[in-house]
């Protein structure tokens, strides 16, 4: 049997901040292999902290809440940082508004001598949710301005299906906002002719809890909350399974034609 322990900071909630000395309370996801599904619970998990601030001792004070109520507190929490962001966020732009409206040079950034296009704050871009990709990848002329890629020492490549080598240029962070979600990407930066999502980065490292579920269908594709996944497999059988092999997810299967076979000899 596997255990795995997924510990979110349950502020919304009330749970104090660690200090030396004091007990903090926290909730804890607990996720067991049960079978072939996932079995779900909540427990509150204490720690104490010693003077110097050293982890002490770790016990659990035995309550035991729902999923769906520790969910509430997750998106409760979301919903704060949310608001901390959207608060940065219209400062930023209201400075930035500031510095246009005095200036007849409208839409455009300019360095400190006023001569040379410095780039915009933002680009748009049509990223693709890839499942046959083993890194979330970027072409550098989609970067942002003020955003610029690691750098490749190692003259490393990466390999197209048809295993060409695909120029890299090293790794960079960005935001990506929009409608639907507003978190921070890392981006491996290279030649390619389309932002990539991988699948398996998004979904985070192999192991009993992941760090969200993706969802497809014919119309539309969803990240979701980790765990949703395990629990609809346990109502339902599926038609066919791509087990996770390092960042791909391989099915080794056998081919065969269509041809009808001749009489019988």
């Amino acid at each position: 049997m596997q255990e795995a322990r997924a510990r979110v900071k349950a502020k919304a909630a009330g749970a104090v901040s660690s200090s030396p000395g004091k007990a903090q309370i926290d909730k804890v996801l607990m996720a067991k292999k049960v079978g072939a599904g996932v079995e779900f619970k909540v427990v509150d998990r204490m720690e104490t902290y010693d003077k110097d601030g050293t982890p002490g001792l770790v016990s659990s004070t035995g309550a035991c809440g729902s999923v769906d109520d520790l969910m509430k507190e997750i998106m409760a929490e979301m919903d704060i940082i949310k608001r901390v962001i959207n608060h940065d966020e219209q400062t930023e732009m209201s400075d930035i508004r500031k510095v246009v409206e005095s200036d007849d040079r409208v839409g455009l950034i300019y360095d400190d001598e006023g001569d040379d296009l410095i780039g915009a704050l933002t680009v748009v871009v049509k990223a693709a949710m890839d499942s046959g990709a083993c890194a979330s990848v970027l072409n550098p002329d989609d970067l942002p301005a003020g955003v610029a890629p690691s750098g490749n020492p190692t003259g490393a490549v990466f390999h197209g299906a048809n295993n060409s080598p695909i120029r890299r240029f090293g790794s960079a962070v960005t935001r990506m906002k929009n409608k639907s979600m507003d978190v921070g990407c890392r981006w491996q930066v290279a030649e390619v002719s389309r932002p990539l999502n991988a699948v398996s980065e998004v979904c985070g490292p192999m192991g009993p809890v992941g760090l969200q579920d993706v969802l497809f269908n014919n119309n539309t594709c969803y990240v979701v909350p980790p765990g949703v996944v395990a629990k609809i497999m346990e109502h339902i059988q599926a038609v066919a399974e791509y087990p996770r092999e390092g960042n791909l997810y391989l099915a080794e299967i056998e081919l065969s034609s269509f041809a009808r076979q001749g009489p019988a000899q």
